[in-house]
């Protein structure tokens, strides 16, 4: 009978270490979880997009077309991207707000340092995978990429200029 009840005792101990990798590993997802909003719109040059004097490297300094743009990342490891951003219409050099929501999915892909390194997957408008890899640090989520970013000519028209824009959102 002592045998019995001893070894029980230690399949239940068994199944409560088990038990505690397993939320372990949720907690991690729950941390990363939430709605991150976007901050920042970075390119390397200062712009003066929206033409009041002052120019600026973070693009959502130059237009509101960037406002309610966020990431949500959820515990069941599902996404969705809400998109703002510039179009320009270079041939009449006039911009207009567009958006788009993309739905995908996420997972961590490895730790540098303190930073988590985030694999995001989302099919975009043109039905074309794509898959970011996000830097989250703190509270904060980011990616760069190289992309076309609402910019100025000479004639001060909107047209694009092509270079590294970097993404910040803050949860």
């Amino acid at each position: 009978m002592k045998k019995t009840k001893f070894v029980l005792g230690m399949l239940a101990l068994g199944a409560l270490s088990f038990n505690s990798c397993s939320s372990d590993d949720d907690g991690n997802s729950g941390t990363l979880a939430g709605t991150y909003d976007l901050r920042e719109v970075n390119v390397s040059e200062q712009n003066d997009f929206d033409m009041d004097g002052t120019s600026h490297t973070n693009l959502r300094e130059e237009s509101d077309c960037y406002d309610n743009g966020k990431l949500t990342l959820n515990s069941d490891n599902t996404l969705t991207y809400v998109y703002k951003y510039v179009l320009v219409d270079e041939n009449l050099g006039t911009s207009e707000c567009g958006d788009e929501t993309f739905t995908g999915s996420w997972s961590i892909s490895g730790q540098a340092g303190s930073s988590q390194l985030i694999e995001a997957v989302y099919v975009d408008e043109n039905e074309t995978e794509r898959t970011i890899q996000l830097v989250k640090e703190g509270n904060e989520l980011s990616y760069s990429r190289i992309a076309q970013f609402p910019d100025r000519n000479a004639q001060d028209g909107a047209v694009y200029s092509t270079g590294l824009v970097e993404y910040v959102f803050r949860k």
